[in-house]
């Protein structure tokens, strides 16, 4: 996440920023990926797909965003996330997995 802090349940504008690089590091132009998806793991297990975008269009920085809307952050304790990216020809798969924690709110369901 972009802020380094625990999001709390119900948060709604989170950024979730990632960089694609390679196993030597070095970083992947987005420019020609046809397929950018965020996959998120609730504390049940339950996942969510979401679309990414190019934070910097086209993509030649290899840099991810998605932020999240009402109903993603609906669960407390701990999650994951894990890129997917298809470039034709390139590479087709997930990225790193990376969690994170979702903190509850003092009252449950907020008005």
């Amino acid at each position: 996440m972009a802020d380094n802090q625990n999001p709390q349940v119900g948060a709604i504008g989170v950024k979730f920023d990632m960089s694609i690089v390679d196993q030597a590091g070095q970083v992947v132009s987005l420019v020609n990926a046809t397929v950018l998806f965020y996959y998120f793991s609730k504390p049940d297990k339950t996942v969510i797909q979401r679309t990414a975008f190019r934070i910097t269009p086209p993509g030649a920085d290899g840099k991810l965003r998605y932020i999240s809307i009402a109903g993603d952050l609906d669960q407390a304790g701990s999650w994951s996330w894990q890129g997917y990216i298809e470039i034709s020809g390139v590479y087709v798969g997930p990225t790193k997995m990376v969690s994170f924690t979702v903190d509850p709110n003092v009252k449950a369901v907020l008005p």
